[in-house]
């Protein structure tokens, strides 16, 4: 058994190998000298899907087919390269990517895919479709805001949310609408429709401060007899307190005889 370096070294040549194989292949099968014209495919981008196509068919390393299949759509963005992308996430069971990108290779317009390869590439999504589970938005207003299991959702996926088995949290909020959340528990294959209408939050109930008698204008606070008639009160309250503090006290000294020892007296009256 080859050890893990030099099965690397040995992959890389295959790679390189195979790689050129596919550019030289026009012009083996045409009996040209010169590679056929490939339109505006890069050969970077060439290069990039025989690397990503062998390591997915020959190798099974799926993981580095996706970042070839990545690389590429990033050079030259078509059909093919989605399709590449949505086989190695399907491979991978990712699922809900396997579903978003076989979607749109089955839309793209850029080298459409046909014949047999979009039937192929049909029955791929259904069996992608199998594994997750497809709900069908209908949310008033439109311009709601949909979060599920704490992660936003694109605008333009949320006329069907596609949800990987289990339970999930769904949250529905806009602005000047109450908050919705919805917990569901999804099944593999299961398509259902959910209408979510956010209602607007009641209004202030202003009935009361209607019911309250008017305030008279006319009667200023200092014409009213009962609180001169208070002032009034602590004032004399006041003024008897103080001068009971301050009054004197006033002592008379009267003088007794005392006969004929000349002793006097004194004592307060």
């Amino acid at each position: 058994m080859l050890e893990p370096p030099l099965r690397r070294h040995v992959r890389r040549l295959l790679a390189q190998a195979f790689v050129l194989l596919t550019l030289l292949w026009p012009c083996l099968s045409h009996g040209q000298t010169e590679p056929v014209a490939a339109g505006d495919e890069p050969a970077e981008y060439r290069a990039a899907i025989a690397i990503a196509a062998f390591e997915y068919k020959v190798v099974g390393n799926f993981v580095e087919a996706r970042a070839q299949f990545l690389k590429a759509h990033e050079l030259y963005p078509n059909a093919h390269s989605l399709r590449g992308l949505g086989m190695t996430e399907l491979a991978m069971h990712h699922y809900k990517e396997a579903v978003s990108y076989l979607e749109q290779a089955l839309g793209e317009r850029v080298k459409p895919l046909e014949g047999e390869t979009r039937d192929a590439t049909a029955s791929l999504l259904e069996r992608a479709y199998s594994q997750v589970a497809r709900i069908h938005l209908k949310a008033e207003p439109a311009n709601t805001i949909v979060v599920v299991d704490d992660e936003s959702v694109p605008a333009y996926a949320q006329g069907t949310l596609v949800l990987a088995l289990g339970a999930h949290v769904l949250e529905f909020s806009a602005a000047e609408r109450k908050t919705q959340i919805w917990s569901m528990n999804v099944l593999g294959g299961e398509q259902q429709t959910l209408n979510i209408a956010l209602q607007k939050p009641p209004a202030l109930d202003l009935t009361l401060q209607k019911d309250l008698p008017e305030i008279d204008q006319s009667r200023r606070w200092y014409k009213s007899p009962w609180l001169w008639g208070v002032l009034g009160v602590a004032f004399v309250g006041t003024a008897v307190g103080l001068g009971l503090g301050l009054r004197e006290r006033h002592t008379t000294e009267v003088q007794y005889s005392g006969g004929s020892t000349d002793v006097v007296l004194a004592g307060p009256r």
